[in-house]
């Protein structure tokens, strides 16, 4: 797993620079949706992070993960000299992370206190302070973790919206492809969510698939106002969908995944990247799922499928949205990453 998050890295810094793209402090990008938690576990390996007994070997291989990442000095390294230099590489950009089962979303459980931190900056750790970029959060039940939402559940999420790198609730919605969960279940937990979001006013984060008409009536039926702020997640679903959508909701973005690099998608996702405004489109990889096919002049192999996809994915998304789109990849930087700070107002 490590040789592989290597060849991806330097596979993404070989096309920054060849594209000769400077990721500025205030510019560069924002992985919008990733699953920091699940990344770690897949990082790790399942029996291996199973087995941790403690937060501090956790943050240990946390620190392992993200020094890998961004080029940073091992904590060993940091321990004996806790005044080295931290320089992480091009790829040290922001993420919204996102907890979306009832586990992650417990305060007394969760893995995202290791992520996001104290709601007082000055409390928090090396791994926040040093390891990670400026970690976003959003809390919601899945559509299909729907059977585990109760009051205790819901009282979770609202304790979550209190905390100041709290940007969004979600994701919820509607997924009809799996069988997890009952799909009129699913739509009382997506429409209590959503009026959940709307007391707190939070941005909401969407999951749908396969599921396209109810996703829509849910939307309608629970009074969201037309102007909300809303990020459809990891878009699957139909272009005619998207712009029935669009053409409702003034301040609806849509994220893209890695999914839109291969092949099985270019006759039917890529129809919908065609048909959503550059200015309606958010970067995001859905870490640790949905790994990029990487072009074959930045990586050594035609597809990285298996690789464990992380928010160094990002550039390869934005540079496919571009060819699709037929404009300047740093357009597509450029133009995301206001609509991230429209969304999520960072």
């Amino acid at each position: 797993k490590k040789a592989k998050l290597k060849i991806v890295k330097e596979a993404a810094i070989n096309f920054l620079t060849q594209k000769k793209i400077n990721l500025k402090p205030n510019g560069g990008y924002v992985d919008t949706h990733c699953h920091l938690d699940m990344l770690l576990r897949r990082f790790v390996g399942s029996k291996k992070f199973d087995a941790i007994t403690s937060i501090d070997q956790t943050r240990e291989e946390a620190s392992k993960l993200f020094a890998e990442l961004y080029d940073l000095p091992s904590l060993e390294e940091y321990e004996k000299n806790k005044d080295i230099p931290f320089e992480p590489n091009a790829l040290f950009q922001p993420m919204v992370s996102i907890y979306c089962e009832a586990n992650s979303i417990n305060p007394f459980t969760s893995l995202a206190n290791l992520f996001i931190g104290s709601e007082k900056e000055e409390e928090n750790d090396y791994l926040i302070t040093k390891y990670l970029p400026t970690v976003y959060a959003s809390f919601g039940i899945h559509p299909n973790c729907a059977t585990d939402y109760n009051d205790v559940v819901e009282k979770h999420i609202e304790e979550r919206m209190n905390h100041p790198r709290t940007v969004a609730l979600g994701e919820i919605g509607l997924d009809y492809y799996r069988k997890h969960a009952p799909r009129d279940l699913q739509r009382q937990v997506f429409e209590k969510q959503i009026k959940l979001a709307m007391k707190h006013n939070k941005p909401i984060v969407i999951h749908t698939r396969q599921a396209e008409e109810d996703t829509l009536k849910v939307l309608l039926k629970s009074g969201l106002p037309k102007d909300w702020k809303i990020h459809v997640h990891c878009f699957t679903d139909s272009a005619a969908f998207i712009s029935k959508m669009l053409s409702h909701f003034s301040n609806m973005y849509v994220g893209f995944t890695g999914v839109i690099t291969y092949e099985s998608a270019q006759d039917t996702i890529c129809e919908a990247v065609k048909v959503v405004p550059l200015n309606r489109i958010l970067l995001e990889t859905d870490a640790p799922f949905m790994p990029v096919a990487f072009p074959p002049q930045y990586h050594p192999k035609k597809h990285a499928k298996g690789a464990v996809c992380n928010s160094t994915h990002i550039p390869f998304i934005a540079n496919h949205i571009a060819t699709v789109k037929n404009v300047d990849v740093e357009q597509v930087f450029t133009q995301c990453r206001q609509n991230t700070k429209d969304v999520y107002g960072f």
